[in-house]
């Protein structure tokens, strides 16, 4: 992909079961990033909306217990 005039920062976060915290860390990170993007690994509380309403990108990704 080519480069842009313009360079953009993403903010992506690697979640499960954050519902607590996530808000706070995503309403945070807004105002100083283009684009927030939250990886949810099988959450079963409300983190998946929380990411939704703070304008968050929701993809999801079965979690096998190792971050490499």
């Amino acid at each position: 992909m080519p480069a842009s005039s313009s360079n953009t920062l993403a903010l992506v976060v690697i979640a499960r079961d954050e519902s607590a915290r996530l808000a706070r860390c995503l309403n945070s990170a807004r105002p100083h990033v283009d684009r927030m993007v939250v990886l949810d690994t099988g959450s079963s509380d409300d983190t998946v909306a929380i990411a939704r309403q703070c304008g968050a990108e929701v993809h999801h990704f079965t979690w096998v217990d190792d971050f490499s």
